[in-house]
């Protein structure tokens, strides 16, 4: 049995996020990790991007470029990344658009990497590679998924089942490769996915594949936050069937001036059942 588990928008920055300091809010993350860990020891931690808003467009801006400029990226690897359970892997999203230098010097990881966990190969792609290291604060930009790049990884691994992972899939903007791929090749049993800061299952276009969605630990997207609230998704394979949750702890807010109240549940269950 394979388990993983997948987080994503965690936003280490300079806001409050539904009642709770920065600070405060992303040291609760990983105690709760740890404590999810310490009940359901899992293969590893996968984090599908935007762990800062240090190239954010509104507001005040990134971070990265104010005068001076700080990088909450590497605060977080610093500071949170080594409480995470671990091995743990991270992508870039479209709030840290360092270029692939910087991003390794910052992460210590690359921006595209291929991790085996468990008995699952997860291939863990760059949604918004196109203009890299901006001078000014941009949303990011999205480029087509490396089709050639993630053949080679498959073809790295022969055998194993596969997660296909990004910070976004937009298969209106994707290529009819990578469409194709996922649609014809077995052995792609599911896609995961932030970015929306929802937790719900999508279809993959129309390759009948899904599009497992990773919530967030920051701020909802949905008009009422107690529909997706922080937390991450759970992921286990028993070498038949693949099975996935998305998981809330405990916890309170606030929005539009009200206080509310999360008890632990379980949200936004999928399975599906695969021969390889």
């Amino acid at each position: 049995m394979t388990h993983v588990r997948l987080i994503s928008d965690i936003h280490n920055c300079h806001q409050t996020f539904h009642g709770t300091e920065n600070d405060s809010r992303l040291d609760l993350m990983t105690a709760l990790l740890q404590a999810a860990e310490a009940e359901s020891p899992s293969a590893g931690t996968l984090i599908l991007g935007d762990v800062s808003l240090d190239h954010w467009a509104w507001n005040e801006g990134g971070c990265r470029l104010w005068n001076p400029p700080q990088s909450r990226t590497s605060e977080f690897m610093t500071r949170w990344f080594p409480a995470m359970p671990q091995p743990a892997y991270i992508t870039a999203g479209n709030h840290e658009q360092y270029g692939t230098t910087e991003w390794q010097e910052r992460t210590g990881q690359p921006r595209t990497q291929a991790v085996v966990l468990g008995e699952v190969l997860f291939i863990l792609c760059d949604a918004f590679s196109g203009d890299l290291d901006p001078t000014e604060n941009s949303d990011g930009t999205y480029l087509p998924m490396d089709t050639d790049w993630i053949r080679e990884k498959l073809a790295e691994y022969p055998g194993l089942p596969v997660i296909l992972c990004a910070h976004y899939f937009d298969f209106a903007r994707e290529s009819s490769e990578f469409s194709d791929l996922v649609k014809s090749e077995s052995r792609i049993l599911a896609l995961a996915a932030g970015h929306t800061h929802l937790s719900s299952v999508l279809p993959a276009g129309d390759t009948g594949k899904v599009i497992l969605q990773t919530g967030n630990f920051s701020y909802s997207g949905m008009k009422d936050p107690r529909d997706s609230y922080r937390g991450w998704r759970e992921l286990w394979w028993d070498g038949e069937k693949l099975s996935s949750w998305y998981f809330v702890p405990d916890g309170d807010g606030t929005h539009n001036g009200e206080t509310f109240r999360i008890e632990a549940h379980r949200q936004d269950f999928w399975e599906g059942t695969f021969r390889i």
